[in-house]
């Protein structure tokens, strides 16, 4: 049985105008730099239509979507901030496999 996911929420703060969630090509698991490309598309619509920046909150592999469109498409000028969320910025070495079913074994400090 697929494990339910849990949807990430996006809380703006004071002054923080209309938000929106990016609907990735290949539901979030495709390539990253497809991704990171949507993204740009995205952002630029924003910006052309009158935003002096925009803050990204990249969560999990958003996160390194986000990270690929500052380095690709120039998003360090035009991000005020980004933000990165429990990103696997190194890679992860279970990505894609079922670690939420792997078994878990104590640990205890006492050698008896």
């Amino acid at each position: 049985m697929p494990r339910p996911r849990s949807p990430p929420a996006l809380v703006p703060g004071y002054g923080g105008g209309a938000a929106f969630v990016l609907d990735l090509p290949g539901d979030g698991t495709g390539d990253l730099r497809e991704q990171a490309r949507a993204l740009d598309r995205r952002l630029g619509e924003a910006l052309r239509g009158g935003a002096p920046s925009v803050d990204v909150v990249g969560h999990s592999a958003g996160g390194v979507v986000a990270r690929l469109w500052a380095a690709e498409h120039d998003g360090a000028r035009k991000a005020r901030r980004i933000v990165s969320l429990g990103s696997p910025h190194r890679g992860a070495q279970l990505a894609g496999e079922k670690s939420w079913s792997a078994p878990v074994r104590h640990v205890s400090g006492s050698s008896t």
